[in-house]
């Protein structure tokens, strides 16, 4: 199926999906929401929380209990969250361009946990030997091929996630999952975790 951006609707084949994220204008308010949290302290370590750390995944249920997920410490790397409030799944990747070619978690995982998806991206910012461009081509590429229509809450990435200085803006994501009835404003953090798990 496709990325559905907010303001603009599904992206096809066609289409620069890089581009389109960081020009949508609902996901630049999103973003700049987001970067405005960088104030916030990370995720306390009492919280019941999934921190996919490079090269690693995670997939929750939080139908009986309220879960944080995310990860932290990506640069070139790209962090990608899916949650579906239809199921109350959620998934959390932290990948670099050699995961992102291997992996097939959002082609095969998601559609069988999944229905109504709701993705959320931060990392890979501007930089110039490629590789976060590499890692975010490789990643959206995925998410275009899945059988699954993913509607995008936050694309930190690319220009998006650079500041002036040419540096990341965001490290880190974190969003909560709740199965609470009409609940889907999830206020996702670029905080981190005050513990990153096992």
């Amino acid at each position: 199926m496709v990325l559905v951006l907010p303001s603009m609707g599904p992206l096809d084949d066609h289409n620069d999906a890089v581009t389109q994220l960081v020009q949508d204008p609902l996901v630049r308010d999103a973003n700049k929401k987001f970067l405005e949290r960088a104030v916030d302290l990370p995720l306390p370590a009492s919280c019941r929380a999934a921190c996919a750390l490079m090269g690693e995944q995670a997939l929750v249920d939080f139908s009986q209990e309220h879960w944080h997920v995310g990860s932290t410490d990506a640069t070139t790397c790209l962090i990608a969250v899916v949650i579906c409030h239809t199921t109350c799944k959620a998934w959390a990747a932290h990948y670099n361009s050699g995961f992102a070619a291997r992996d097939m978690s959002i082609l095969d995982l998601l559609p069988r946990h999944m229905k109504n998806a709701n993705l959320w991206l931060v990392g890979s910012f501007r930089e110039p030997t490629g590789e976060s461009a590499a890692t975010l081509a490789g990643v959206l590429r995925q998410f275009q091929d899945c059988n699954l229509f993913f509607n995008v809450r936050l694309a930190c990435v690319d220009l998006n996630n650079t500041d002036s200085a040419g540096v990341p803006c965001a490290l880190s994501l974190v969003v909560r999952c709740t199965a609470v009835e009409g609940f889907e404003g999830v206020d996702p953090s670029p905080a981190g975790f005050g513990d990153r798990g096992p």
